[in-house]
């Protein structure tokens, strides 16, 4: 007979299937890069105009499934749009 064993602490894999409805609605401008400490982060391929507004927005979402997250973090390298001079 095996032992299974499961961890209390969720994998990442596991963060992310939890919430996959938000990875869903962020669509194609956030890509989940890591979730360690209760601290999500992504890469972030939008308008950084809009980088804060959708921070909240998708912490708000998240914090809705795993009410444990502490921060959103949505890093890119950019700092400004194009539009922008």
């Amino acid at each position: 007979m095996r032992n299974i064993v499961h961890s209390l602490i969720p994998s990442s894999l596991q963060k992310e299937q939890l919430i996959e409805e938000p990875l869903r609605v962020l669509g194609n401008i956030a890509e989940l890069i890591d979730t360690t400490d209760n601290v999500y982060t992504f890469k972030y391929m939008g308008l950084v105009c809009n980088k804060e507004g959708i921070e909240a927005w998708a912490l708000q979402m998240i914090q809705d499934i795993d009410p444990s997250t502490e921060k959103v973090l949505m890093l890119t390298n950019r700092k400004k749009d194009k539009r922008d001079y």
